[in-house]
């Protein structure tokens, strides 16, 4: 399995993979959770279960994504208040 925080110092944050048959998950800066504001709506409605928020002591939780159970349906996408989420299929493979 395999997860990966998209959080960075800069708050701006990016997930990319393109291996295989893997999504490209985006998370820019506008995400409520990575400006200390409570939401894990994309969570909520992930039923794939790609979603998770990471504990932090004394801060708030941030965003995680296991690319490997993204579906790429597009709810979290969807259900983010800030159009904050991004899923985009794998690149084509040249072959």
């Amino acid at each position: 399995m395999n997860h990966t925080s998209v959080a960075s110092p800069s708050r701006r944050a990016f997930l990319t993979r393109s291996e295989g048959d893997k999504p490209r998950v985006a998370l820019n800066d506008l995400c409520l959770a990575l400006n200390s504001i409570h939401c894990e709506i994309c969570r909520d409605v992930c039923e794939a279960d790609a979603l998770r928020f990471r504990p932090r002591l004394g801060a708030m939780s941030i965003p995680t994504f296991d690319v490997d159970r993204c579906t790429q349906c597009g709810e979290c996408v969807r259900v983010c208040p800030q159009n904050a989420i991004r899923v985009r299929p794998p690149p084509a493979s040249n072959g």
